[in-house]
């Protein structure tokens, strides 16, 4: 329903590591439906998973469908059968805030990992890639010294190779 923008940092970790959620555009449509009948409904029941990020689910759908509190029921079932629904309807709970707390506390630690070890990563390729050139250059300087040598008869033509190896191996 929401998530962190995938481009850049989605959490501002100089303010308290706050969230920065969007929309992903995939679900754009989708939410704005929701939203729409959400607006004409009398009470919405969010019906996700009992662990963490179920109970995150639930509120992100909340957050984006600008759902008031006393407007949504929560209700959770281990089972697809008619006497857990039921069950699950009549006995509707508030949303878990300890649970949505642990799940963005997840997502934003993760976001920080993800993002810095990403950053690390290509500076690490960038260092790797310019060694690969400055060898890239250091050999080719090595081959023209001894193409040069071999054109001025400064060198027989078996030993240009052992030059060049020599040069490559020093």
């Amino acid at each position: 329903v929401r998530d962190l923008p995938k481009n850049d940092m989605g959490i501002d970790i100089e303010h308290n590591f706050t969230p920065r959620y969007i929309i992903p555009m995939k679900a754009k449509t989708r939410v704005s439906e929701l939203k729409k009948l959400a607006l004409k409904a009398e009470e919405v029941i969010l019906a996700t998973d009992e662990d963490r990020e179920g109970e995150a689910i639930a509120w992100h759908l909340s957050e984006a469908l600008k759902i008031k509190a006393d407007k949504a029921d929560r209700i959770v079932f281990h089972e697809i059968t008619k006497a857990a629904i039921d069950h699950a309807v009549n006995n509707p709970r508030d949303l878990d805030y300890g649970l949505v707390d642990a799940a963005e506390t997840r997502r934003k630690l993760s976001e920080s990992i993800e993002r810095r070890t990403r950053q690390a990563e290509q500076e690490i390729a960038q260092a790797e890639a310019n060694a690969v050139k400055d060898v890239r250059s250091a050999v080719a300087e090595i081959a023209v010294a001894a193409a040069a040598s071999l054109a001025a008869g400064q060198v027989k033509a078996g030993k240009a190779g052992d030059l060049l190896a020599d040069s490559i191996a020093a």
